[in-house]
């Protein structure tokens, strides 16, 4: 491009002279017209060069191109001014031009010597620099540029003639390689345009120094042209850096927008993402709820905003009992089917601002906030019982879901930790209470927690330092004082605290591990004694009592089959006596464990009937040998009309069943001879037989005649 324009601006002055000629026009307007469009020509292109340090600070070598242009614009410009005033005929020309001649190779090698300094030491020493201090020393150098030009013309008059003839060649000559330099180093348009600048005017020296030597006047048309017009291949080049700048421009723009697009979206998925990442730590991954710590922040919130409004917020502990059985059975999956049915139906049943939390396997505790009086506590726990009353339905059918829930408030404590603790102590108390499946703290749960919790780390340390100990109380045949079996019964004579209630360390046993080590314990202490006794000739049927969670595993049976080999017992002596309500809540899952038994050959008997579980379908598919009526339905049964009514139904029952049943807890004459007249089959109670310790029961067993328990069936 700057090469075609080049060609053009030497070619274009014989093109013009013949236009002029042509056409008659008047030689001084033209003349006047080509000055002053070289003036504007290096001025503009002044002004594009000096911008361009707005554009790229990094680019020194442009604004001083610019500097010396300007300068020479405004030189020239006065001299052009001054001849159009005083010009005269065929003279006006000759001065613009000589003042052209001088002024434009003087300001090419201005530019060649600052543009070489500036790029060997100034550059480095510029860009330290604010943009401020940078336009001053620009200035300052146009001052000089200025200065330099303006006496140049006075400095030429005075030279002799032949100076004055070779100074323009000179100075051409010596910036040539300048300029060269500075095209290559600085590598932008406008350097190499001014490198192209040289050739118009080396061509009019040449010819003036080694051709005829002299101009004629209507050559200087021709000259002033070609010099003037030199001018427009740096005005070309800054024109095309311009657009290469403006498209570059335009494109970081467009290329900005595409980025800033891409940045929001990218601001838009980290946000997404961390809002996931804190969801996800926050809340619990299964059923959606908060998790523990979120929820621990958020009750520590609510708590304050209760002390500054002074209202009460309430906190339900929720238990699913039996879950683990749920997943035993029927594996993890069923029981995440279980935990999101459960939590949806809570939420439909709470507000919007309550906030449930799963804090365990199976637990979930609920802050509900501006609750009232207990009686509203109670009535939100109601809601929860009655939505998770219907059976869950799963992918392995429907499944009951029975709950426990324990309440505490503010202002009970103004810790959270300790609001939940207390809510946990009322859910438990809740489990061990079977007209209720909600229970409010009450400060006498803590004491009792206090001491349940003392007296379940107390349990293995009192297995292991022998103050557990078996009982026996014997069961008779009804109608007569003949015992067919005795049942084995546990005691714990703590060395503090003195005989503690099997009704209260039982249940403690039950809920932890413990429980099955002590169940081996106690069936290994009770087949001892019953070999002991048969090789002393007293051959009976001892019952034992076991927990539902011993049959969730087949260590009950490993264990039972180990002892009745090693001790040389009958299988059928042996009674598995088990809990009416544990074990029809927990049948399933113990269906496995209880058909191991029956194929060993014990008798599997159902204590505790009458408690209120078993309706009679659930009667007639256990797999039971006998039937166990709870003290209850016997307790003033003589006297009360309906206590004889269950209790003569029950028997009449379980005989239509083909059960045998036994009486536990007669401790009166009445009740004897009622349970008697309905033809109950044995009897057990203190009014018989108090427990006995085994020597003791040995002592009472040799002074009686025994029947074994199968021909007391017969009988």
């Amino acid at each position: 491009m700057l090469a075609v324009m080049t060609l053009f601006v030497c070619i274009s002055p014989l093109l013009l002279q013949a236009a002029s000629i042509s056409l008659d026009v008047d030689a001084d307007i033209v003349h006047t017209l080509i000055a002053w469009s070289g003036v504007m020509a290096v001025a503009l292109t002044s002004i594009l060069a000096l911008t361009h340090f707005g554009i790229d600070p990094d680019d020194y070598v442009t604004p001083l191109i610019g500097i010396g242009l300007l300068a020479f614009c405004v030189v020239e410009g006065f001299a052009v001014l001054q001849n159009s005033i005083a010009g005269s005929d065929g003279q006006f020309m000759v001065n613009c031009w000589m003042a052209c001649r001088y002024l434009l190779p003087a300001t090419l090698l201005l530019i060649g010597v600052h543009s070489v300094v500036m790029m060997l030491w100034g550059q480095a020493w510029l860009s330290d620099r604010e943009p401020g201090s940078v336009v001053v020393i620009y200035m300052v150098l146009l001052a000089v540029f200025f200065s330099v030009l303006s006496t140049i013309p006075r400095i030429i008059l005075a030279l002799p003639e032949t100076l004055q003839l070779i100074f323009p060649f000179t100075c051409l000559l010596l910036s040539s390689p300048l300029l060269v330099v500075t095209a290559l180093r600085a590598q932008t348009q406008i350097s190499a345009a001014v490198v192209l600048m040289l050739l118009p005017l080396l061509l009019i020296e040449t010819n003036l120094l080694f051709g005829s030597g002299q101009l004629l006047i209507s050559d200087y048309l021709v000259v002033s042209v070609l010099q003037s017009g030199a001018v427009l291949v740096p005005m070309a080049a800054l024109i095309i850096q311009f657009i290469k700048t403006y498209h570059a421009v335009e494109g970081a723009k467009r290329e900005l927008v595409i980025n800033q697009k891409k940045l929001d979206v990218a601001l838009e998925t980290l946000t997404r993402s961390n809002e996931r990442l804190r969801h996800a730590n926050s809340h619990d991954h299964l059923t959606g709820v908060a998790n523990r710590e979120f929820f621990f922040e958020e009750a520590e919130r609510a708590i304050a905003r209760a002390q500054r409004n002074n209202h009460s917020v309430g906190f339900f502990y929720i238990d699913l009992d039996k879950f683990k059985q749920v997943n035993d059975t029927y594996g993890h999956s069923v029981g995440d089917e279980v935990l999101c049915c459960v939590t949806e139906r809570i939420r439909g049943v709470t507000r919007t601002e309550d906030c449930l939390a799963r804090v365990g396997g199976d637990e979930f505790v609920l802050m509900v906030e501006n609750v009232g009086q207990s009686e509203e506590l109670g009535s939100v726990a109601e809601k929860i019982m009655e939505v998770l009353q219907p059976p869950v339905h799963t992918s392995k059918g429907e499944l009951d879901v029975p709950i426990s829930i324990g309440i505490s408030s503010f202002p009970h404590s103004q810790s959270v930790a300790d609001l939940v603790k207390y809510a946990d102590v009322a859910m438990y108390e809740a489990k061990s209470n079977e007209t209720s499946r909600y229970q409010l703290y009450t400060r006498e749960l803590s004491i009792q927690h206090a001491e349940n919790l003392e007296l379940q780390r107390e349990l293995p340390e009192a297995l292991g330092a022998g103050e557990l100990s078996l009982v026996y109380q014997p069961i008779f045949i009804s109608g007569s004082r003949t015992p067919m079996g005795v049942e084995a019964l546990v005691r714990w004579n703590h060395p503090e605290k003195g005989a503690i209630s099997p009704g209260k360390f039982i249940p403690i046993a039950e809920k932890s591990t413990f429980i099955n080590n002590l169940g081996i314990w106690v069936f290994e202490q009770a087949c001892r004694q019953l070999s002991a006794w048969r090789q002393k000739g007293l051959k009976l049927a001892i019952g034992v009592n076991v927990s539902v969670r011993q049959l969730y595993t087949d260590t009950l049976v490993h264990t039972i089959r180990r002892c009745l080999l090693e001790y040389c017992i009958p299988a059928e002596d042996i009674t598995l006596e088990i809990t009416e309500g544990q074990l029809i809540q927990d049948l399933q899952a113990c269906q496995g464990t209880i058909q191991a038994l029956k194929q060993l050959g014990v008798t599997i008997a159902l204590d505790d009937y009458g408690s209120g579980f078993a309706s009679i379908t659930h009667l007639r598919n256990l797999p039971i040998d006998f039937l166990k009526i709870d003290r209850s339905l016997i307790r003033n049964a003589p006297h009360n009309s309906q206590n004889r009514v269950l209790t003569r139904t029950t028997i009449e029952l379980a005989h239509s069943l083909n059960l045998p049943v036994v009486a536990e807890g007669v401790e009166e004459q009445e009740e004897l001879d009622l349970v008697e007249a309905y033809r109950c089959d044995f009897v057990q109670g203190y009014f018989l037989a108090k427990p006995m310790d085994g020597m003791a029961c040995t002592e009472f067993l040799m002074g009686s005649s025994i029947v074994s328990e199968s021909e007391a069936i017969k009988a």
